[in-house]
């Protein structure tokens, strides 16, 4: 596999991101990693990790700090 850029590196984890926040689940974030990157499970694990730690940051914010 190749190594990517960090912009992609972050495309990626964002497109993961939107599908989890939506309530999608793991099968439809793998589905996506193997179709449109030719990911395996393991590696689309990554970006899904990545995804679920941003959403938890983004939860933990105080409301007066966000606005």
């Amino acid at each position: 596999m190749a190594r990517i850029s960090k912009v992609e590196k972050l495309r990626r984890v964002n497109q993961i991101r939107q599908i989890l926040s939506r309530g999608g689940t793991r099968s439809e974030c793998l589905e996506l990693a193997a179709t449109q990157w030719g990911l395996k499970p393991r590696s689309a694990d990554f970006y899904i990790h990545e995804a679920n730690q941003q959403i938890v940051e983004d939860f933990s914010i105080d409301r007066k700090e966000y606005t």
